[in-house]
């Protein structure tokens, strides 16, 4: 009950006392308690906050340093590369040529597993289809080097960045891997190294060229000799090591140098005489080495554009079958390319079985050059003599 007299407020003697009482009692302790309580559950909130700040930070952290899609990436589009290759007709190798972090790759049956390490170990998995008529190698491809993340707490944890990007440093070397890939007629290969694809065979021509190669005459040109070059005295020990393979083989084997062929340092004879031979001659095989800036090691052949339709089918048929036994000699090491091509080229007798072939390049490291060694001329020459057999028997 309130009395209100000259805006004064009065409060009955009974009801002040009785709130006194309830002081007393601590019924209104309530009051200067939950002044105490607001700080301590702003504290709570806050530590809440905080912890699912760092909660969800370490979510965010945990797909951005897990690189999961990456990894995910990864997995499908090699699968998907492997089954491209798969579908290609021809042979062909590449490099892969996305990022490969520092994650494992491991290539089993039908499926592709990118791994990443830690402390546990995450993996992604695709699948691909597998052609049942080619070989294929199973195998783990791994960085040689353990990576080890040297960012500071502060640069892994609590960078805004590191929420926004996906940590992507740069690499030791070893830390990841190469990825090269090889499909032949043989096998679909995965390796760390790179791998040399060989040149499929050609499809030679059906024309039947079955003859007696003993009543049949070959000349051999080797070209200019010249002192300053290297070239003209491989050709020369080539179509000295081919005289010597195939002698008994044929009437008579003739060649475009003054002297006996293993002269290998010796001028070239007339014209008047090399066209006589030329005249009399079957077959001509003209010898040159490649000279390519490039480092490929290329095998071409080329027949006449100007001969009859006859000696341009068996020109090109002769030229086809050395060439494939110059590719399946592995004793020839790696070979980049073949090719055999139609050719205006005045040195190339038209209407005659005639051939100009470019073998090898002479720019390639001594080591791996095929031309010069003399194993490597000596194959050269029986993988000719090959070829010449199974023209003459087919």
């Amino acid at each position: 009950m309130r009395l209100r007299e000259s805006n004064i407020l009065y409060i009955p003697k009974q009801i002040s006392k009785n709130m006194s009482i309830y002081k007393k009692r601590g019924l209104l302790k309530h009051k200067k308690a939950t002044i105490f309580e607001k700080p301590i559950w702003f504290l709570i909130d806050l530590i809440v906050s905080v912890a699912v700040f760092f909660m969800l930070l370490a979510y965010v952290d945990q797909i951005g340093e897990s690189l999961t899609f990456e990894r995910d990436f990864l997995s499908k589009d090699i699968a998907l590369l492997i089954d491209s290759m798969y579908a290609s007709p021809s042979s062909l190798t590449l490099k892969y040529p996305q990022n490969t972090f520092w994650f494992s790759y491991k290539f089993e049956d039908n499926t592709v597993e990118v791994s990443e390490r830690g402390l546990l170990e995450k993996k992604s998995q695709s699948e691909f289809i597998k052609d049942k008529n080619l070989g294929f190698t199973e195998k783990t491809i791994s960085p040689k080097k353990e990576f080890e993340d040297k960012r500071s707490f502060i640069e892994k944890y609590l960078s805004p960045f590191t929420i926004f990007s996906v940590y992507k440093p740069e690499l030791p070397e070893g830390a990841s891997v190469n990825l090269y890939f090889l499909k032949n007629n043989k096998e679909l290969d995965i390796n760390r190294e790179e791998l040399i694809l060989r040149p499929d065979k050609l499809v030679c021509g059906n024309i039947v060229t079955k003859e007696n190669s003993q009543e049949k005459v070959i000349l051999i040109d080797q070209g200019d000799w010249d002192k300053n070059d290297k070239r003209p005295q491989i050709t020369a020990a080539i179509a000295f090591s081919i005289y010597n393979n195939i002698k008994d083989k044929f009437k008579e084997i003739k060649h475009t140098r003054i002297g006996n062929i293993e002269d290998l340092k010796k001028e070239r004879t007339a014209r008047t005489t090399i066209r006589k031979n030329i005249d009399n001659s079957d077959i001509i095989l003209i010898l040159q080495i490649g000279n390519y800036q490039d480092q490929r090691n290329v095998i071409k052949a080329y027949y006449s554009s100007k001969s009859k339709d006859e000696f341009k089918e068996k020109s090109k048929k002769l030229a086809c079958l050395i060439v494939n036994s110059i590719l399946s000699n592995e004793k020839l090491g790696n070979i980049d390319g073949i090719s055999i091509i139609e050719s205006d080229n005045s040195l190339i007798e038209k209407d005659k079985i005639a051939v100009l072939f470019e073998i090898g390049n002479i720019n390639i490291n001594e080591e791996e050059n095929m031309v010069l060694k003399v194993e490597g001329i000596n194959q050269i020459a029986r993988s000719i003599e090959e070829g010449l057999d199974v023209y003459y028997s087919t």
